[in-house]
């Protein structure tokens, strides 16, 4: 009889177990239900076309609202773009949109994961839109992060063939870095904004919301 509810045990913890172990063979993945998979191959199929076409706002909260599972399907296309031909110098831009509009602490990684930008794409876009969103989102502790990308950044520029066109990128990323610094963003699930708003003053940062990141 003992034999039997430790065989029954071992079988329970088995199938229990089994829904993470397949999450950690997917790389941290959860499975998307058919109707999601349907919206984030209709973004997909506009990111990733070799023509001028590009996502819509819409698109973009579509992916958004399912929340936190999607960012490490918006990973793996970190770079992806790029390398499809004729796609006129598409970048991360539309995914970061999405990472700020989800917010969470592990969109925030994966938007200092843009900072970094280890693949080849338009840096400067991608670096720029990312420090946008660390200052939308308030993600003061991200501040070293900003820092280190602005040093690579200067570097890249420096020995660029055209610095004085993209010595640009860096004075706004600067721009970002003090605000990031002056700790003026606030978590916010509001849509994240378009364009060179926040240092332009266009707009006003989000002050409702809070919380740590």
């Amino acid at each position: 009889m003992a034999k039997i509810i430790k065989i029954a045990v071992i079988v329970i913890v088995v199938v229990l177990a089994l829904p993470l172990v397949a999450i950690l063979f997917q790389g941290g993945k959860e499975s998307l239900t058919g109707e999601e998979q349907q919206v984030w191959d209709r973004f997909l199929a506009k990111h990733l076309s070799s023509g001028t076409e590009t996502p819509s706002e819409a698109d973009a909260d579509a992916v958004a609202a399912i929340g936190d599972r999607m960012v490490p399907y918006i990973e793996e296309q970190f770079g992806a773009a790029a390398q499809v031909p004729r796609t006129y110098g598409k970048s991360e831009y539309w995914l970061v949109i999405i990472l700020a509009r989800i917010g969470t602490p592990r969109a925030i990684d994966a938007i200092v994961k843009v900072l970094e930008h280890d693949w080849r794409g338009a840096v400067g876009t991608n670096r720029e839109t990312a420090a946008k969103a660390l200052v939308w989102l308030g993600a003061g502790d991200r501040i070293s992060a900003l820092e280190a990308a602005i040093a690579d950044h200067e570097r890249l520029v420096a020995d660029s063939k055209d610095p004085q066109r993209y010595g640009a990128e860096v004075a706004d990323l600067k721009k970002y870095l003090e605000l990031l610094k002056k700790g003026e963003g606030k978590r916010d699930k509001s849509k994240f904004p378009f364009g060179p708003a926040l240092i332009m003053h266009e707009i006003g940062l989000p002050t409702v919301m809070g919380g740590d990141v």
